[in-house]
């Protein structure tokens, strides 16, 4: 059986339920590209719990298992049953322009988020849009959070040659893990710390993955010179610190998301740094675009966000280190 939350629609109907009550709702469309990944988890109930404050809308969760054949699937069921607007956290943005022009042909709106669509298909539609963080700022930030912990630690630096030696965990090779890696790095240039890669690799932001990568290079022959450990998300951040756990090693790890375990580790010390990429700030813009949207407003009317473009919208991010944790502890 197809895992969707659908499966309550078809059953009304098999039922014979009278659905006049669905034709005074809204239907909303949503689809994930994996439950199973932490960030999503949270930002999922944080869009259930920001629904709850806007009556009329009925939502439709689906989980696309990171396959972007079932999201596809996912879609055009939903627009088959009437759907009046889709939000997609899409699993390859190389299927954007599949996505919209399925939109578009039912008249559609659609309102990505979090996972970066293409550019070209944003703007083919004036029904589309796109909610998330940048993810140069992410780096940007996080950057600074190293530069700082680095320039108050000199024992981190174990060779003493002055230079920060460091192995980078990326997502996946899409755009917004070569921003965010690209964007730490000139960050730590811009706040005058002389950095030195020795390893990196993608682990698909990925813990498993990015344990196993972590336990490849801790055996490998400049595995002594590893001095930070840099990730693009916190899923892969705790991963690289089970395997540093593993060999006994302790090194400062730095990550982007603030996910609560990561906050809880970094209370014991075991992490040094995080980027909050704000799950509850872009759930709340995602539910006010789709809700404005629905009833045929203009997607940012009564908002107080600022469109980067026409189509975008960007949730800032927050550098937390020892010093501020306090505030984002619950």
């Amino acid at each position: 059986m197809k895992r969707t939350i659908l499966s309550a629609f078809a059953l009304s109907v098999i039922c014979g339920v009278n659905l006049s009550y669905a034709q005074s709702e809204s239907r909303v469309g949503v689809t994930i590209y994996k439950y199973d990944d932490h960030f999503m988890t949270q930002m999922r109930k944080d869009m259930q719990n920001e629904a709850k404050g806007f009556a009329g809308l009925k939502w439709f969760m689906n989980d696309a298992q990171n396959s972007q054949v079932k999201q596809l699937a996912q879609i055009e069921t939903l627009l088959q049953h009437k759907m009046r607007v889709l939000a997609v956290n899409i699993v390859n943005a190389n299927e954007s322009k599949t996505i919209v022009e399925k939109a578009k042909a039912y008249n559609v709106p659609v309102v990505f988020f979090n996972r970066t669509p293409s550019k070209q298909a944003l703007e083919s539609y004036e029904k589309a849009y796109f909610v998330s963080a940048d993810p140069k700022e992410a780096g940007r930030i996080q950057g600074e959070l190293i530069a700082k912990v680095w320039k108050s630690n000199p024992d981190f630096d174990l060779n003493k040659d002055g230079k920060l030696q460091f192995v980078l965990l990326k997502g996946e090779p899409s755009d917004v893990s070569a921003e965010r890696s690209q964007a730490v790095v000139e960050s730590l240039n811009q706040q005058g710390v002389q950095a030195e890669e020795i390893y990196s690799d993608t682990a698909r932001w990925r813990r498993t993955l990015a344990r196993n990568k972590m336990n490849e290079w801790l055996v490998e022959n400049r595995a002594a010179e590893i001095e930070v450990v840099i990730s693009n998300n916190d899923e892969m951040a705790i991963g690289a610190l089970d395997a540093l756990n593993a060999h006994e090693k302790r090194l400062p790890i730095f990550g982007i998301d603030a996910l609560p375990e990561t906050l809880a580790l970094m209370k014991k010390g075991e992490i040094a740094g995080t980027v909050l990429n704000d799950s509850s700030a872009q759930a709340k813009a995602v539910v006010k675009l789709v809700s404005n949207l629905a009833q045929g407003k203009p997607a940012l009317k009564d908002t107080q966000w600022e469109s980067h473009s026409s189509k975008t919208i960007y949730l800032p991010h927050i550098g937390i280190d020892k010093e501020n944790l306090g505030q984002f502890l619950p």
